[in-house]
Formats: structure tokens, sequence, C-alpha cells
């Protein structure tokens, strides 16, 4: 596909499949909103109608649990869509269709400057970028009222901005702008969810490592921005400094938790539940990390492990489409589960082989892919030292996407095979490892289908 309209009109299609493939199925399945979308729900509703950010809001705003979810970006999002449009949850299906197919649109332009101009063949470009684009993972989430699609989005939109940015240092110019909106853009994601926090040390490690201080001093300000609203509010209600909200010492401890999966399943764990009932919001969290440390003095090595256990589940084939409930019947689950486990077979593994290639054998270089795998890598510290949820996966896969791309394009032959050795190794550690940790699961879903 060497001319420059044919690959453009791949692209378009593709995006517009990607649209196509989660609103159809959002408006299929009409998922309801239940457990923390339900959470999403009725907070963004209360915003609406209360005027406040409250779950049950017959209680103490310092004893309401909606402090307990991520966020409280999302509700926000929500609750701003539910002002202009009304609480309708197709439209915020439609927004999240639509950041999906410009999340898509993005990703073929950041592997295009990985892949060179005469090596984009017809599957090179298109192939990584239509498994992401109709992904049953993402199509599944963004048909919810989750947080992944909205955090993908912004997550994506700050790398892209990022990557503009640093060719832009290249040439004369203050880049002020440019700083002032991603710092604006990674203030908005750290809003939906705290992982954002890695992606702004990052930044500001490649801003003091080209010392361009300004730009870091500028970032930051305008990240602080973002937060300082929602800190005060805290402080007001809770007397103490909560940066967004009390889940995340919570999920350090569910995730340390000797008797528990390293996952976040409550129903699983009577311990903690009966431990932080009743515990106003800035106790929870005090208590929760407090409990943590206890188990990393008093057994690091299996503290240890199961971090390193937790590192290596998120990249496990098993860890497939989690939410089966909306489903008609087995046949509709035993297809997911197919579709799920091909789809991330493909990606993950000609993500692990391009790394193997580009970092170890030095098959090929890019700067853009070295930014991709560390993504990923960022993508990955938060699971890995708290819990593993199946859809924290989500928005590592179109960097994976990236980083296929350019490897079916500079690697070939005898090299491509040897490298899917690798990756077949590492995957079916990776698999292993998560099936013997959560075997209970393994045979909770198996029981599905007979």
């Amino acid at each position: 596909m060497s001319s420059n309209v044919p690959t453009n009109r791949v692209r378009v299609w593709i995006c517009v499949a990607a649209f196509v493939a989660s609103f159809s199925y959002a408006l299929f399945y009409r998922i309801k909103p239940t457990v923390d979308a339900r959470r999403y729900h009725t907070v963004a509703s209360n915003l609406i109608t209360r005027g406040t950010f409250c779950e049950t809001c017959d209680v103490p705003l310092a004893k309401d649990t909606a402090i307990h979810g991520v966020g409280p970006g999302y509700q926000f999002f929500l609750a701003g869509v539910y002002r202009i449009f009304g609480i309708h949850p197709w439209i915020v299906w439609l927004l999240q269709a639509v950041m999906h197919a410009v999340v898509v649109w993005w990703v073929w332009g950041m592997a295009e400057m990985i892949v060179p101009a005469n090596k984009r063949g017809r599957w090179t470009l298109a192939l990584p970028v239509a498994l992401l684009a109709v992904h049953p993972d993402i199509v599944q989430n963004n048909a919810m009222l989750m947080t992944d699609g909205l955090f993908t989005f912004l997550f994506v939109a700050s790398v892209r901005l990022f990557i503009l940015l640093l060719e832009r240092l290249k040439q004369a110019g203050r880049h002020v702008r440019l700083a002032a909106i991603m710092g604006l853009l990674v203030g908005l994601l750290t809003m939906v969810r705290p992982t954002g926090v890695p992606l702004l040390l990052f930044i500001l490690g490649v801003f003091a490592w080209k010392r361009r201080f300004v730009l870091a001093v500028l970032v930051v300000s305008m990240f602080v921005l973002i937060q300082v609203p929602w800190n005060a509010r805290n402080l007001n209600v809770y007397h103490k400094f909560i940066f967004n909200s009390v889940v995340g010492g919570l999920d350090v401890w569910v995730g340390l938790y000797p008797k528990g999966p390293g996952e976040f399943d409550m129903d699983k764990l009577p311990e903690i539940r009966q431990r932080i009932e009743g515990l106003e919001a800035g106790e929870i969290d005090r208590v929760s990390l407090q409990e943590a440390k206890q188990i990393v003095r008093d057994m690091p090595l299996f503290a240890l492990g199961r971090t390193l256990h937790k590192g290596l589940k998120l990249f496990a084939l098993s860890k497939t489409s989690a939410f089966w409930f909306h489903y008609y019947g087995a046949w509709d689950r035993l297809a997911t589960l197919i579709e799920s486990v091909l789809f991330n077979l493909l990606l993950l593994g000609m993500f692990f082989a391009s790394l193997w290639d580009a970092l170890v054998r030095r098959k090929f270089q890019s700067w853009i892919l070295g930014l991709c795998a560390a993504m990923v890598m960022l993508l990955a510290i938060s699971p890995t030292l708290t819990v593993v949820v199946n859809r924290y996966r989500i928005p590592m896969l179109p960097f994976m996407a990236v980083a296929a791309a350019g490897w079916l394009a500079c690697v070939s032959g005898r090299a491509r095979r040897s490298s899917l050795i690798v990756a077949a190794v590492v995957l079916c550690i990776t698999t292993g490892v998560d099936v013997l940790g959560s075997w209970d699961k393994v045979l909770e879903r198996v029981a599905h289908f007979l």
C-alpha cells in the first residue's frame, strides 16, 4: 500500500469500525449500572439533583461512601454529560465510543512514526490497529459507565501531546502553550485515576534531563491548578489532606492481604470489610496503610513475592473480559472468552516480541517504541503495587498496538519466528502464574459452561 490515499482510507474505516463496534454493542446489551458503575452513576446524579458529591447523601459527608471509589474525575464527567443531555446512559456510551475512535486514530499516527514509509504494507499498520479498534475487552468496557474509556483517552492524548512537544523542542520557540495544555491534561487524567501521577513524574524527568525547567514548572502548575479545588474540598470535609480518594490505601492492603488473591474482591475478604465498617474516609485510608505496612514488616518476603505475582498476572492471557452478567447465555460468554483470549494473544505476543527484537536483539530502533514500552510499564506500576483488575490492562493496549506495528514492519522471516517463541514463553509464564494463583476463579468460570 504505497499510496497515502488508500492508507488514509483504511485508517478512517478502522476508526469508523471502532466507533460502530463500541456503540452498537452498548445499544444491543444496554447494560445497567452495577457495583462501581452504579456508584459513579449515583454520585453523578446526586451532583445534578442535590449539588453534592455524595452516594447515599443521608449521612454526614465524612461517612459517605462516595470517596471510597476511584475518582472524582469520571463522576464529574458523567455529571457534566447529564447536565447537558439529561440522565441518559446511552449518551455516555456514544461519547465513549467517539473517544475510543479518536484513540485509534492517534494510535495509527504514532505507529506511522515507527514504521518507515517504504515498509507500510497492507497489514503492517492495519492489523494491530484493527485489533485495538474492535478488541472485545475495550468494546465491552465502553458499553458501561466505567472510568477506563475516559482514562485511556486522556492518557493517550497526554502521551500524543508529549510526543508533539518533544518534536517541537528541536525547533526554536518557548512551547509554553503545549506544556500548559499537557499539564491540564495530566491533571484531569489524575482526577479520573491517581495512576496518572507516574506519567507526570516521567514527563518531569524527561524535562529535567533536557534542562527544560521552565516547562516542567509550568506542567506542575497546571497540574496543581486542577487538583486544588478537590483537595480543598476534602480538607474541609475530612479535616485532613486526601489527594484523590481513600481507595488507594485500601487497595494496597487488599493487594497484600495474605488470605486474598491480590485482587479487589471484598465479598471474599470479610475480615477487611468488618475492620473498616463504620470508619470515616480518612480513618479507612490510615488503617489500611497501617495494616499494609505491618504485613511488609512481618512478612517481607511474602510481600515481595505477592507484588511480583501481581505484576506477572497483569499480562496473563487468562485475564480476559471480566463482565459476564449481562449476557443472555453460555454461548455469549464462550464467544467473548475465545475472542478476548485471541485478541490478547495477538497483541501481547507481538508486544513482547517487539521488545525482544528492539531492546535485546537490536533489530530495529525507535524512541517512540521505547516510549510505548515505558508507558506500559508506568501503567503496570499501580496494579502491581495495589490490586490487579482485568480492565486495568485496557490503557496499555494502544501502546502495545503501536509496538506491534513497528515489529511487523521491521522484523521478518526467521527472526520473527524466534522472537515469537520468546513471547510465547513469557505468556505461558504469566498465564501459568495467574491460573495457579486463581484456580478457584478459573473453576468458577468453567462452571458457567457446564
